[in-house]
């Protein structure tokens, strides 16, 4: 859970990280 770096990257960047997460778990 990269809660700071989705933060700093944005609602885009969010969006990314979340689907990363999902896939990832």
């Amino acid at each position: 859970m990269k809660i700071i770096v989705t933060g700093a990257t944005g609602h885009i960047g969010s969006y990314l990280i979340r689907d990363l997460g999902l896939q990832f778990k």
